[in-house]
């Protein structure tokens, strides 16, 4: 083989006889490769390099593409229009950004993979014999592949596609999406893959040859099997937010293998027979899943933890040290028995923090990059340790109560203005504190001004990015802040005392919390709500707006 001329980032090999295999990789510093005209080349690999254009018409006997990595690729010709080249059977593109490719008819290849490119859209009409395609990661609205009928295997993930029509698809055996996806018609699927799909949406219906059933990640709370026209050899479903799932009307012989394990909020398995289903040998459910002939029959959990956030939820029920009887609920007891610390960072996905009080035993409490509004650590008396990092949106926090705080830190909380840290100044022994970069702190209130400047003057209390802290102390913050919340809008709660009925001056969704953070009833954008069957006692009432945002915090009193 005579070697190719480089020349201004050129490779040039118009003038090299090669073979029937090339492989251009990590050759960085080419931004153009010529390959030779009508060529024996029939399988061409080019990775890792800077080239934009480039020109494959005149590769006869090619067979085989491959490109990985070539950041710069925005252009691959393929010839004119209307005319195939070659003899490509595979074709594989990934990580560059192309945002159009022209695919003329080829009735020779069966294999196409498309992966992280920047395609606005996708027109494989001409493919008619295509019988692999893969689409990942690629911003498509929508794909068309009714031309597409020897189509027999396909894998999408993360695009926009939320409809899939594979009438015309009769030889389509494996579907794995990563999508919404809806079953438009009787077809001949025998694998199906989902990700994140609708449950509630599912219909399965014209499934009529499928073998193997695989569910992730699915949304909604009722899944429906029943419909499934043969059952399926294997079922598999995982990970998903579902609490029901129904089995019945099926023929459990022919269904061997269900797995239904790690889907954490799942109560509820219906079955036509639940001593056949309990002694199926190779079904799989976690403990506190049932097998009932009806939901009903499965009475509410007492005694929990309202989580309002599933992911969070889903953290809690995934630690051994906090759920201890490892069902799908935090009880109450389980909360309180827990006394370690709670740290959270942005992994963990919550908008609201009713449920804390429960863990009214914690040591520690710390939020690094959780953008929460609100923090009420009234009910959290036995932690040492606090710690509030990056967040957005907090404007204010109150630790006054928490009077066995040792250690406090809190840090770059940009709208953060007011911190009332009680009677830290004057009690005897030392609390550690450290703040830096709250730009829009304005005040800290304290028991004692004078104590807290002797705490700066011995460094035990730390302010980094603040020219004068001891200016920020004051024993009025909090009551200067009250004073100026009665200008805005409040709603108002009557009466309240309250026995029957809960009047609301402004329709708002309501949500009602008993003091250890149990949400005992809910109303949506209501103006009154009956509270006559609750105990008697405290109650706390979270207000909110259309949007889901809280509005008000109030507190009532059940007579």
């Amino acid at each position: 083989m005579r070697t190719g001329l480089r020349h201004q980032n050129v490779l040039d090999l118009s003038q090299v006889t090669i073979g029937e295999r090339l492989t251009i990789a990590d050759a960085n510093s080419f931004e153009e490769i010529i390959l030779p005209t009508d060529s024996k080349l029939i399988n061409l690999t080019i990775n890792q390099t800077l080239v934009e254009n480039l020109d494959l018409s005149q590769q006869k006997k090619l067979e085989s593409l491959s490109f990985y990595s070539n950041f710069n690729l925005k252009n691959i010709d393929f010839g004119p229009a209307g005319q195939h080249i070659g003899k490509l059977k595979h074709i594989d593109i990934s990580k560059s950004p192309i945002e159009s490719i022209i695919f003329n008819p080829n009735p020779d290849l069966n294999f196409l993979g498309l992966v992280s490119l920047q395609l606005k859209n996708l027109d494989i009409s001409a493919l008619t014999n295509l019988k692999h395609l893969i689409v990942e990661d690629i911003k498509l609205p929508s794909i068309d592949l009714s031309k597409n009928t020897e189509l027999e295997e396909i894998e999408v993930n993360l695009t926009n596609i939320e409809n899939f029509d594979f009438r015309t698809n009769t030889k389509l055996s494996t579907v794995n999406i990563h999508a919404p996806f809806q079953v438009t018609s009787d077809n001949v699927i025998q694998s199906l893959a989902l990700w994140q799909a609708s449950a509630d949406a599912l219909d399965f219906s014209n499934l009529n040859v499928l073998e193997s059933l695989y569910l992730n990640q699915l949304n909604g709370e009722h899944l429906n099997l029943s419909n499934l026209p043969n059952g399926a050899q294997f079922i598999d479903i995982i990970d998903s937010d579902i609490k029901t799932i129904n089995l019945k009307a099926l023929d459990y012989n022919k269904i061997p293998y269900v797995n239904l394990v790690k889907n954490y909020f799942l109560t509820c398995i219906l079955v036509d027979d639940v001593d056949l289903a309990n002694n199926m040998n190779y079904w799989y459910k976690e403990d506190w899943n049932v097998y009932t002939t009806d939901c009903a029959n499965i009475p509410p959990s007492e005694d929990v933890v309202n989580f309002i956030d599933k992911p969070l939820k889903k953290s809690f029920l995934q630690n051994d040290e906090i759920n201890l009887n490892k069902d799908n609920e935090i009880q109450i007891s389980e909360a309180e028995a827990y006394d370690y610390g709670l740290y959270f960072s942005a992994q963990d996905i919550m908008t609201e923090t009713s449920w804390l009080p429960a863990f009214k035993n914690v040591r520690g409490i710390s939020f690094g990059e959780v953008n929460i509004k609100d923090i009420n650590l009234s009910g959290n008396l036995e932690i040492s340790y606090f710690s509030l990092f990056r967040n957005d949106k907090i404007e204010q926090i109150d630790l006054s109560k928490n009077t066995k705080l040792f250690e406090i830190a809190i840090e770059t909380n940009p709208n953060l203005e007011y911190v009332n840290l009680g009677n830290f100044a004057s009690k005897g022994e030392t609390t550690y504190l450290w703040m830096s970069a709250n730009p829009k702190l304005k005040c800290i209130q304290v028991d004692n001004v004078e104590d807290a400047k002797q705490k700066v003057e011995q460094e035990d209390w730390y302010f980094e990015s603040i020219d004068n802290p001891e200016d920020l102390f004051s024993t009025t913050c909090f009551a200067t802040l009250a004073t100026n919340a009665v200008n805005k809008e409040k709603i108002m709660l009557y009466p309240n005392p309250v026995s029957s009925v809960l009047n609301i001056s402004k329709a708002a969704t309501v949500l009602i919390y008993n003091t250890v953070g149990q949400l005992v009833k809910s109303e949506k954008n209501t103006s009154s709500v009956d509270v006559s069957n609750l105990n008697s006692g405290v109650y706390y009432i979270m207000l909110l707006d259309n949007n889901g945002k809280v509005i008000q915090k109030s507190k009532i009193i059940k007579n």
